[in-house]
């Protein structure tokens, strides 16, 4: 089993429960961290969660070639 949480902090980590995959939507443009811990049987989890960074860029439409053109 796995749980999860993006950006850290104080929030509390989301139970996967049986799942094995995760889906993040809506998401803004920026710079992300995902953390995830792991457990056998869902009762003890890992001390320290597996740090993953990542980052979402903006659609085509809203990058800075785009918004330029937009000006011209």
């Amino acid at each position: 089993r796995f749980k999860y949480r993006v950006n850290g902090g104080d929030g509390e980590y989301i139970d996967l429960k049986l799942a094995n995959t995760l889906t993040l939507s809506d998401l803004e443009s920026g710079e992300y961290i995902l953390e995830v811990k792991g457990s056998f049987d869902g009762a003890t989890w890992s001390d320290e969660p597996l740090l993953l960074k990542f980052v979402v860029t903006p659609p085509l439409h809203k990058s800075g070639f785009a918004i330029a053109f937009y000006i011209l």
